[in-house]
């Protein structure tokens, strides 16, 4: 299964999280998990359908 995971995404592994950080309640809507996933340490952000992928600085 995760060998078909990596296959489709292009990703190694996913960890499901309730979305929090230090300080905020966890996020508990597509508008404060974006709010969150900003200065999180995470690479991905999928909300039902849709997927947001942190961009790659160039060089």
């Amino acid at each position: 299964m995760p060998a078909a995971f990596e296959g489709r995404t292009g990703l190694p592994v996913v960890a499901g999280t309730g979305l929090d950080t230090a300080g905020r309640p966890m996020a508990d809507d597509p508008r404060a998990a974006l709010e969150c996933f900003g200065p999180a340490p995470v690479d991905l952000l999928a909300v039902g359908p849709y997927a947001v992928r942190r961009g790659r600085a160039f060089g």
